[in-house]
């Protein structure tokens, strides 16, 4: 296997017959990024106590990986889905010239947050698939909360519970981080389109 680079200044002994490379689901790795089957690898690895590796210079693409001797198996992160990646992919600039690995990671970042998102707003609906509104919660008027209460009343809780004062919190703290993300989303986009131009 042919090794791009060297390897970053580590106290640790790298295991290099545990070493892989890129993830082959990947929709870079697999030709569909702006570098093609191309990639240009960094100049060294990066590298923290769990391993070493080295990305593409454009698409960010982990291009190979080591891991430390005695490093445990759950010290590897899995990476974007490929359904994050192509998200990302969608959103790059189509002038390939403007595109590095740091404008990759930062949209991957904002997918990744966006799905998160969206992710905690479904659990937030209730058993026939409505979302209820803090408003609703807090005048005790949804169904789903005076059943709720009901039955803590029953084992001698009575009232709102404090994990449904946590979740109005959390629900109003994930609508301003939507409002934030948007907001950076159309930032970007904008800043996209006015070079293109």
């Amino acid at each position: 296997m042919a090794l791009f680079g060297r390897p970053a200044n580590s106290k640790q002994e790298i295991d290099w017959s545990m070493a892989h490379k890129e993830d082959g689901r990947d929709p870079r790795a697999q030709g569909r990024g702006p570098c093609g089957r191309n990639h240009t690898p960094e100049q060294s690895y990066r590298g923290n106590q769990w391993g070493v590796w080295l990305n593409c210079e454009v698409c960010a693409l982990r291009l190979h990986y080591a891991p430390t001797v005695g490093a445990p198996q759950t010290s590897l992160g899995l990476g974007p889905t490929p359904a994050h990646v192509e998200e990302m992919l969608s959103r790059l600039p189509r002038n390939k010239s403007e595109i590095n690995g740091n404008m990759v990671r930062g949209l991957l970042k904002i997918v990744q947050g966006e799905a998160q998102v969206r992710s905690s707003r479904s659990h937030g609906k209730n058993s026939t698939g409505t979302t209820t509104n803090s408003k609703e919660k807090a005048s005790g008027a949804s169904s789903t909360n005076e059943a709720a209460a009901g039955s803590q009343g029953s084992h001698g809780h009575e009232g709102k519970s404090a994990a449904t004062d946590r979740w109005e919190f959390l629900e109003e703290e994930t609508t301003a981080a939507v409002d934030r993300w948007e907001i950076l989303v159309r930032r970007l986009n904008c800043c996209h389109t006015q070079r293109g131009r």
